[in-house]
């Protein structure tokens, strides 16, 4: 239009002002209104080249009056039509008086309230109900019936891979059935885009992957957050000792289940407000972009983590399979040369002088198997640490201990124990530092 309407006019209830502002806000300029002021209504017709949606042009009528809000005109009558013809398609009458009567009164104003995002919306307790209801009787149900397919299918084939798809099974399994409930729910309310109830559409089956995705990370979270009240430096977990720390995680995990478990609580909720307040204000992309850093960021830190931990452990293997290579004095010794065969008697003496000065460096004794030595002394150390109530008590478990621990470095490397046997010189050197430890320890407090 040439000017903008008269607003003014139009809540003065002036129908050609009224078709004005009308025409003005509508997004389809094709569509031209008409007003007419009756006795005690307005009519308002749309003429459009095909016939307007009565559904979306009454939502929108609505909408312009309400902003309009002219006092005198309390029905309007709406109707709509194809161009050019004079009959109309559809009509709708729509009494704002009742709008009126929702105003709040004098005594009892209306209080706008905004919910603060740092504590869960309905929505979020909701879907956290959703999740527990689901875990509680889908993911059981499916639980049960994928453990006892996949342990019968194990035993059968006597192959793990069978116990682990029975698993993957469980997760899809309960994905499906949640995102066929959800997109029942919505069919039944009319809030649901496929066409019919069987069918998840593309909101359901997020939901889904979500529900499993916040299950998972919000006992991460309890996990994480249960560390520093775990049993420390008092446990390790060497030979026997393992079920002291069973017992040990067992009583303090029943102590501070309560805690935990609104702990699980509350990281639900939070993780649901949380997806909640990303999917409505900030970009697809962006969420995606931010998770594809933090997953390359998450695996590169690994591995370098991983890596730096295990340089000693690469370094030694490396040094083992170049230590295998033949060494290139046996080809010379098959033929020799002219020199040795024209001076004989000059390489006899070589044995007896090495023969000789053997006493004066003595070689440690290598037992003929030091592993199985290695593994004795630390059954025997494992045995007495669970007595052991003194410091002498614990100094000889450190010696058996110690004596462990220089046997399993004696393994050569062609063995077939070799790399066992550089894994259990750490472990038990560390078992060597606690005994001592405990050692230091009795006798402090003797």
């Amino acid at each position: 239009m040439a000017s903008t309407p008269s607003l003014k006019q139009a809540r003065l209830g002036d129908p050609e002002a009224i078709a004005q502002v009308i025409q003005y806000l509508l997004p389809d300029q094709n569509t031209i209104v008409h007003t007419h002021l009756k006795q005690d209504y307005l009519e308002i017709i749309l003429e459009s080249p095909t016939v307007p949606d009565r559904t979306s042009s009454v939502d929108f009528i609505c909408q312009a009056m309400g902003k309009i809000g002219a006092q005198s005109i309390k029905t309007v009558l709406i109707q709509g039509r194809e161009l050019g013809k004079v009959n109309v398609e559809w009509k709708e009458c729509r009494d704002f008086t009742k709008e009126s009567e929702k105003k709040p009164s004098k005594f009892f104003p209306k209080i706008n309230v905004k919910w603060p995002a740092w504590f869960p919306y309905p929505s979020s307790w909701l879907r956290a109900i959703a999740l527990l209801l689901w875990l509680g009787i889908v993911v059981e149900f499916f639980r049960f019936w994928g453990v006892v397919t996949g342990e019968i299918a194990t035993a059968i084939s006597e192959d793990y891979s069978f116990y682990l798809m029975a698993i993957g099974g469980v997760f899809f399994g309960s994905i499906c059935v949640f995102a066929l409930i959800h997109n029942l729910i919505l069919f039944i309310f009319k809030n649901s885009k496929s066409k019919t109830w069987w069918i998840p559409g593309w909101r359901s089956w997020w939901e889904g992957i979500l529900a499993t995705i916040v299950l998972l990370l919000s006992i991460a979270i309890v996990l994480i957050l249960m560390i520093p009240f775990l049993p420390g430096d008092d446990c390790y977990y060497f030979g026997s000792f393992a079920n002291s720390c069973y017992y040990q995680y067992r009583d303090r995990m029943e102590e501070w289940n309560n805690t935990a478990t609104v702990i699980w609580l509350i990281a639900i909720l939070y993780l649901y407000q949380a997806e909640f307040l990303i999917r409505k204000h900030i970009r697809a992309k962006s969420v995606i972009k931010f998770c594809t850093i933090a997953l390359v960021s998450c695996v590169t830190i690994s591995s370098i983590y991983a890596f730096s931990r295990h340089t000693e452990y690469i370094g030694t293997v490396i040094s083992s399979f170049t230590d295998r290579t033949p060494p290139v004095t046996t080809a010379e010794t098959v033929e020799p040369t002219k020199s040795e065969a024209i001076a004989p008697s000059q390489e006899e003496p070589k044995p007896i002088e090495t023969a000789i000065s053997e006493p004066e460096k003595p070689e440690p004794v290598i037992p003929p198997d030091p592993f199985s030595e290695a593994v004795n002394k630390a059954t025997i150390a494992s045995n007495l640490a669970q007595t052991a109530d003194s410091e002498e008590d614990w100094n000889i478990v450190a010696q058996n201990w110690q004596v462990a621990t220089e046997l399993m470095g004696q393994v050569p490397p062609e063995s077939d124990n070799y790399e066992i046997a550089r894994d259990r010189v750490i472990q038990y050197q560390k078992n060597f530092d606690y005994s001592q430890k405990m050692a230091t320890k009795v006798s402090a407090m003797n």
